[in-house]
């Protein structure tokens, strides 16, 4: 998906990381499908993992390391956890398909995406926090200047978080000092974890 530094593709090219566009190219939407893939990486997977000590002629028996840890793999005590992009990936993951963990945790939460020079700034990933997609920013007809991005928020309840399919398993958020530092993340971190205790 183009957000890790470099990764080895199938047909043995490389693939380094991917700049986002900037100035009146940045589209918002580039982010948000981006962690979807890696969501839908991270979930397929606990699905291969977990199928590897099942199937005949398994996987595990051709990797030592694969081969050690299958037989122990509990589908009902599998936990996310990621760091920074990571932990979005794991938000996201989590919210899409809540019972595929028992909890998450997550490391200096990337969850505040804040591009206001060009008019974009968003709680990231919108679905954890029961938001929707911004939309790409739109000229103000009467200022002609760029407007910051907005959206529907959820206001942290439950039965709003509920109808929503926000983030809702147990999660333990994990801050460095210097993340404090990041007051968007941070309050953006804030807000997901009050969101939580409230639901």
């Amino acid at each position: 998906d183009g957000s890790s530094s470099r990764v080895t593709l199938p047909d043995g090219t490389c693939r380094f990381y991917e700049h986002m566009p900037s100035g009146d190219d940045y589209d918002p939407r580039h982010r948000m499908e981006q962690v979807h893939i890696r969501a839908r990486e991270l979930l397929n997977t606990r699905k291969w993992l977990l199928n590897r000590g099942n199937e005949p002629d398994s996987t595990c028996d051709n990797h030592p390391i694969l081969k050690q840890i299958c037989p122990y793999l509990d589908p009902r005590r599998v936990i996310a956890s990621g760091f920074s992009y990571g932990s979005t990936t794991c938000a996201l993951a989590a919210t899409l398909e809540p019972s595929a963990f028992q909890c998450a945790v997550m490391l200096d939460g990337w969850f505040h995406v804040d591009y206001t020079s060009q008019g974009v700034e968003y709680d990231f990933p919108p679905e954890a926090f029961g938001d929707v997609w911004p939309k790409k920013r739109e000229k103000d007809a009467r200022s002609q200047k760029d407007g910051v991005s907005t959206m529907n928020r959820n206001n942290g309840s439950r039965e709003e978080c509920n109808k929503r399919s926000c983030l809702n398993i147990p999660c333990v958020f994990i801050n460095s000092e210097q993340f404090h530092g990041y007051k968007k993340l941070y309050r953006a971190t804030v807000r997901l974890a009050d969101q939580l205790n409230n639901s």
